[in-house]
């Protein structure tokens, strides 16, 4: 083991959690059908470890402890795959399909929403001869009059279906990770409140909602409230905005800044009483835990709450803190209850920041030396913190704030003071129930840090639209090899640092510009809306499937941020059996997406096209009625079929998009024989599935055997 430490420093809980780690990566490949990234993964793993074996036996350097330790990192691997598998398996097969049911279920978190609140139903029973128990939550779509709080037990009959198991292409990690299964729509008319009786946690923090409502008004307590237990849902939407447009929003998410300032708090007070030691510590962990439950159990608050827990004993037992071992240790407890908490961005940001900190901050520092002492430290945790949250940001999030880091250090510290005076409030409210007293100067103080957030346009600092791929892996490994964690000469760290440097700018930069350059295009299925989102690299056009009154755009918006658009060039509507008027469609779409252009595939209609002109007269109007094709950007469109197919084309691969076809049958269209690298299709399938070659096929709606947009949620295709 003594060249392993001779490299790096030898901490079984840290290697541990990276085997933890590495299994759960090569389940999920695997579950994702990207088996390939699983056996590289495994086979390199592998490698370190029998290379490290084989080190050790040929030093015969504690050969037997060695050995120990491969055989638990063996252990921890296989743990994490197998227990990521389980919980797959689990959630999905929980299906129910879609079904009309009879349901009691506690409220376990409220949000609002336009028109109503976003439920969480937890304990749920599907009322039947059995009265069964289900293992999973559901998410509720409230519309109505009614408010429901926390432990609010409600009896409802409506149809409930299953949440989506990817979208996009991507497993829906956060499923998973809340335990969100199914998923109805409530109204006054089918849902009644037959009981409230929330456990110990919900109780304190509605008390904590409910005394900050009374103390601070409408405006401010949200804001205190998302600052003490982590939720911030109660906010208005332009304001979180604010706040996450700053790059300040981790100040809502319980975490070392919340648990470190507590544990400070109660470690001073209980000093004051005399209590030492063990007692100490245990006294402050189960205060911290019980805030935790309060603050709903998230993983950064467990993470910060387990490095507290660990700092006390060890101090309590006169043994030094490793940082290090124990972020590893609450990540190990954190992933064996929930192996998908890896992918979250919740889990990244709080243990990768942390990491980042414990990590860099020394080398930085040292930097740093010229300046002012308590400068430097300050700079050196914004700029750690930065370094390390930067591409987890831009993975999630799509942008990053350039000022950041000033704004960090001039906010933390007033909020690390608000929090304290925030909390001490809330105490001393519900001794007095005179809450207004005790939370007049917060208030302010609120009210003053949102002027300073939302006076200045921040949106110019934000940077976005960059990519990194697996080369975000370069990139942490430069910052860990520039840091000094492993331990090798300076001559070999400058040469290793430079090239794995240059390795990721030119691959960041030939990965970003191929990416802008490709063909994507966003399949969009529901029952109100079939079409599809097309970005070329340039320019943007939307092909309309079908879309009817009940159309609410919520998908096609999602696409339009993703893009980060407002319109497209063009929109075209493809020929449908549906029957809609042209312009009726047209205002349902053109409340969502703006366009100077819109085409109508079908046979000339005056009366409809001078309806259409009237209604649209900035906007060019024209009709398809023949085929057509055209290019846009290096992509070729070929409009046939009597505008019920378009063939989308870039190099040697082609999308075929089928339009709705209920009546007319497609062999009259000449389209047999025709190949298609992807098929969309409506609910046609059985019509042209004889007719049509395809590697793949993509449906707008559910259909059994083929991938669908409908529960994929705008289904990407990529073409390079």
């Amino acid at each position: 083991m003594s060249s392993m430490k001779k490299l790096l420093n030898f901490r079984p809980i840290l290697f541990a959690s990276i085997s933890l780690i590495v299994g759960i990566l090569i389940a999920f490949f695997i579950i994702t059908e990207k088996a390939v990234l699983s056996y590289v993964i495994m086979g390199v793993f592998l490698t370190i470890i029998l290379s490290w074996i084989i080190v050790i036996l040929i030093q015969r350097h504690n050969v037997k402890e060695s050995i120990i330790f491969a055989c638990i990192f063996a252990v921890f691997l296989c743990v994490g795959t197998l227990f990521t598998f389980l919980s797959y398996n689990k959630f999905t097969s929980a299906k129910i399909g879609g079904e009309e049911v009879t349901i009691t279920a506690t409220v376990d978190s409220v949000e609002p929403i336009e028109n109503g609140q976003y439920l969480v139903l937890d304990n749920v029973i599907l009322k039947s001869e059995n009265n069964q128990k289900l293992d999973y939550k559901i998410i509720a779509y409230y519309y109505g009059n009614k408010e429901f709080r926390l432990g609010y037990t409600i009896d409802f009959n409506a149809f409930m279906s299953d949440t989506n198991d990817y979208y996009e292409g991507n497993l829906q990690i956060y499923n998973i990770v809340d335990g969100t299964r199914y998923r109805v729509n409530l109204n006054d008319n089918n849902t009644d409140v037959i009981d409230s009786n929330p456990n110990v946690f919900q109780t304190v923090n509605l008390f904590i909602k409910d005394t900050l409502e009374d103390g601070m008004g409408k405006d401010e307590y949200p804001i205190a409230y998302a600052l003490i237990c982590g939720n911030s849902e109660w906010m208005e939407a332009d304001v979180i905005s604010s706040y996450r447009r700053t790059g300040v929003a981790h100040i809502f998410a319980v975490s070392g800044l919340h648990i470190g300032f507590l544990a400070l708090v109660l470690n001073f007070l209980f000093s004051k009483c005399k209590i030492k030691g063990y007692l100490k510590a245990i006294l402050t962990t189960c205060f911290l835990l019980f805030y935790v439950g309060v603050c709903g159990f998230t993983a950064s608050s467990i993470r910060a709450m387990i490095m507290s827990a660990i700092m006390l004993f060890a101090s309590a037992s006169g043994k030094k803190y490793d940082s290090l071992s124990a972020i590893s240790f609450a990540s190990i407890i954190v992933l064996l209850i929930s192996p998908f908490q890896f992918f979250s961005a919740g889990y990244q940001l709080s243990f990768g920041i942390s990491t980042g900190i414990i990590i860099l901050f020394t080398p930085i520092f040292r930097l740093l030396k010229f300046l002012p002492k308590k400068l430097a430290s300050g700079l050196a945790v914004g700029i750690s913190a930065q370094l390390v949250g930067i591409p987890i940001m831009l993975i999630h999030f799509g942008e990053i704030s350039l000022i950041s880091i000033i704004i960090n250090m001039i906010l933390v510290p007033i909020v690390s003071g608000l929090y304290i005076a925030i909390f001490i409030g809330v105490i001393l409210s519900a001794i007095t129930t005179v809450p207004f007293v005790f939370l007049f100067l917060q208030k302010y103080c609120i009210v003053g840090i949102n002027w300073l957030i939302k006076s200045i346009d921040y949106q110019f600092f934000l940077v976005g639209g960059i990519s990194l791929g697996v080369l975000v892996i370069i990139y942490f490994a430069v910052l860990l090899i520039t840091s000094g964690f492993f331990n090798i000469g300076k001559i070999k760290k400058c040469f290793i640092s430079v090239g794995l440097s240059v390795l990721f700018i030119v691959g960041t930069v030939i990965y970003n510009v191929t990416d802008f350059n490709a063909l994507k295009v966003y399949v969009i299925g529901e029952q109100s809306f079939q079409g599809a989102v097309v970005s070329t690299g340039k320019e943007d056009l939307l092909l309309v499937n079908y879309v009817n009154d009940n159309f609410s755009g919520s998908r096609l918006k999602r696409v339009l941020n993703k893009l980060r658009i407002d319109g497209v060039e063009e929109i075209i509507f493809l020929k449908t059996d549906d029957g809609e008027k042209a312009y009726i469609k047209s205002l349902n779409v053109l409340s969502v997406v703006q366009s100077e252009k819109i085409s109508y595939c079908g046979k000339f209609d005056a009366v409809e096209y001078g309806v259409l002109k009237q209604l649209f007269p900035n906007i060019d109007v024209s009709i398809i009625e023949n085929d057509k094709t055209f290019t846009v950007n290096g992509t070729e469109f070929n409009i046939f079929a009597d505008g019920y197919c378009v063939e989308i084309t870039k190099g040697n691969s082609n999308i075929l998009l089928v339009s709705r076809i209920e009546k007319a049958p497609l062999v009259p269209y000449q389209i047999s024989g025709k190949f298609a690298k992807y098929l969309v299709f409506s609910d046609c399938i059985d019509k042209i599935d004889d007719l049509i070659f395809y590697e793949k096929a993509i449906a707008y709606l559910q259909t059994d055997g083929y991938g669908d947009a409908q529960n994929n949620g705008n289904f990407l295709i990529k073409i390079n």
